[in-house]
Protein backbone atom coordinates (compact mmCIF):
# COMPACT_ATOMS: atom_id res chain seq x y z
CA UNK A 1 0.00 0.00 0.00
CA UNK A 2 1.39 3.42 -0.99
CA UNK A 3 1.12 6.43 1.25
CA UNK A 4 1.50 9.99 0.04
CA UNK A 5 2.31 12.67 2.57
CA UNK A 6 2.05 16.30 1.60
CA UNK A 7 3.95 18.77 3.75
CA UNK A 8 3.29 22.51 3.79
CA UNK A 9 6.45 23.62 5.55
CA UNK A 10 7.64 27.11 4.66
CA UNK A 11 11.44 27.14 4.55
CA UNK A 12 11.59 30.77 3.41
CA UNK A 13 12.72 32.13 6.78
CA UNK A 14 15.35 29.40 7.18
CA UNK A 15 16.73 30.02 3.70
CA UNK A 16 16.82 33.78 4.32
CA UNK A 17 18.66 33.21 7.60
CA UNK A 18 21.25 30.93 5.99
CA UNK A 19 21.88 33.43 3.21
CA UNK A 20 22.00 36.45 5.50
CA UNK A 21 25.21 38.34 6.21
CA UNK A 22 24.19 38.34 9.89
CA UNK A 23 24.76 34.58 10.13
CA UNK A 24 28.08 34.66 8.29
CA UNK A 25 29.36 37.72 10.16
CA UNK A 26 28.45 36.00 13.40
CA UNK A 27 30.19 32.81 12.14
CA UNK A 28 33.40 34.77 11.44
CA UNK A 29 33.22 36.33 14.91
CA UNK A 30 32.68 32.92 16.50
CA UNK A 31 35.52 31.29 14.50
CA UNK A 32 37.83 34.12 15.58
CA UNK A 33 36.88 33.42 19.19
CA UNK A 34 37.42 29.65 18.78
CA UNK A 35 40.83 30.02 17.13
CA UNK A 36 42.30 32.80 19.25
CA UNK A 37 44.18 30.39 21.55
CA UNK A 38 46.05 28.99 18.53
CA UNK A 39 47.16 32.38 17.16
CA UNK A 40 50.78 33.15 18.14
CA UNK A 41 51.07 35.76 20.87
CA UNK A 42 53.83 38.18 21.59
CA UNK A 43 52.04 41.44 22.33
CA UNK A 44 48.57 40.25 21.24
CA UNK A 45 48.33 42.55 18.22
CA UNK A 46 47.91 39.71 15.74
CA UNK A 47 44.69 38.68 17.47
CA UNK A 48 43.53 42.23 18.20
CA UNK A 49 44.13 43.87 14.83
CA UNK A 50 41.47 42.06 12.84
CA UNK A 51 38.59 43.04 10.63
CA UNK A 52 35.59 40.73 10.67
CA UNK A 53 33.34 40.43 7.64
CA UNK A 54 30.81 37.80 6.61
CA UNK A 55 32.83 34.59 6.06
CA UNK A 56 36.13 36.44 6.60
CA UNK A 57 38.65 37.22 9.29
CA UNK A 58 41.27 39.66 8.03
CA UNK A 59 44.43 39.83 10.15
CA UNK A 60 45.78 43.36 9.62
CA UNK A 61 49.18 43.18 11.32
CA UNK A 62 51.97 43.74 8.79
CA UNK A 63 53.57 40.42 9.77
CA UNK A 64 50.36 38.33 9.56
CA UNK A 65 51.38 36.42 6.43
CA UNK A 66 54.80 35.60 7.87
CA UNK A 67 53.29 34.07 10.95
CA UNK A 68 50.37 32.35 9.23
CA UNK A 69 52.49 30.55 6.64
CA UNK A 70 55.26 29.87 9.15
CA UNK A 71 57.94 30.42 6.53
CA UNK A 72 60.62 33.06 6.34
CA UNK A 73 59.77 35.61 3.64
CA UNK A 74 62.53 37.59 1.98
CA UNK A 75 63.19 40.43 -0.41
CA UNK A 76 63.51 38.77 -3.86
CA UNK A 77 66.70 40.68 -4.70
CA UNK A 78 68.61 40.75 -1.39
CA UNK A 79 67.24 37.48 0.04
CA UNK A 80 66.80 39.13 3.45
CA UNK A 81 63.71 39.38 5.62
CA UNK A 82 64.41 43.01 6.43
CA UNK A 83 67.06 45.63 6.95
CA UNK A 84 68.12 47.24 10.19
CA UNK A 85 70.31 50.27 10.83
CA UNK A 86 70.52 49.65 14.56
CA UNK A 87 69.75 45.97 15.19
CA UNK A 88 66.37 46.86 16.69
CA UNK A 89 64.21 48.53 14.06
CA UNK A 90 63.54 46.61 10.84
CA UNK A 91 62.32 47.91 7.52
CA UNK A 92 61.71 46.54 4.04
CA UNK A 93 62.02 48.13 0.64
CA UNK A 94 58.79 49.99 -0.13
CA UNK A 95 56.56 48.36 -2.76
CA UNK A 96 58.61 45.16 -2.97
CA UNK A 97 56.60 41.97 -2.46
CA UNK A 98 58.52 39.41 -0.45
CA UNK A 99 58.79 35.79 -1.48
CA UNK A 100 58.33 32.74 0.72
CA UNK A 101 61.32 30.49 1.44
CA UNK A 102 61.41 26.90 2.70
CA UNK A 103 62.90 28.03 6.01
CA UNK A 104 60.50 27.53 8.94
CA UNK A 105 59.93 30.29 11.46
CA UNK A 106 60.34 29.55 15.14
CA UNK A 107 56.89 30.34 16.49
CA UNK A 108 56.34 30.59 20.24
CA UNK A 109 52.99 30.64 22.02
CA UNK A 110 50.88 29.49 19.07
CA UNK A 111 50.92 27.88 15.65
CA UNK A 112 51.34 28.82 12.04
CA UNK A 113 48.14 28.02 10.12
CA UNK A 114 46.23 28.35 13.39
CA UNK A 115 42.90 27.59 11.70
CA UNK A 116 44.19 24.17 10.59
CA UNK A 117 45.37 23.43 14.14
CA UNK A 118 41.93 24.43 15.48
CA UNK A 119 40.24 22.07 13.02
CA UNK A 120 42.60 19.25 14.08
CA UNK A 121 41.35 19.81 17.61
CA UNK A 122 37.69 19.75 16.47
CA UNK A 123 36.94 23.43 17.04
CA UNK A 124 35.09 23.41 13.72
CA UNK A 125 32.51 21.08 15.31
CA UNK A 126 31.93 23.72 17.99
CA UNK A 127 31.49 26.33 15.27
CA UNK A 128 28.83 24.21 13.54
CA UNK A 129 26.95 23.73 16.82
CA UNK A 130 27.11 27.44 17.58
CA UNK A 131 25.85 28.33 14.12
CA UNK A 132 22.98 25.87 14.53
CA UNK A 133 22.03 27.65 17.78
CA UNK A 134 22.18 31.00 15.98
CA UNK A 135 19.87 29.72 13.23
CA UNK A 136 17.45 28.18 15.73
CA UNK A 137 17.29 31.45 17.66
CA UNK A 138 16.57 33.38 14.47
CA UNK A 139 13.84 30.91 13.54
CA UNK A 140 12.10 31.52 16.88
CA UNK A 141 12.01 35.30 16.37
Amino acid sequence: MDVTVKSNIDFTKLIRTCKSDDLWFWGAKEWHRLTRDYVPKRDGNLNRLVTLKPKQIIYRSPYSAYIYYGKKMVDPVYKKGGFTPDGINFWSRKGVKKIKTNENLKIANGYSRWDVKAIEEKKDDLLVKSMEKFINKKMEE
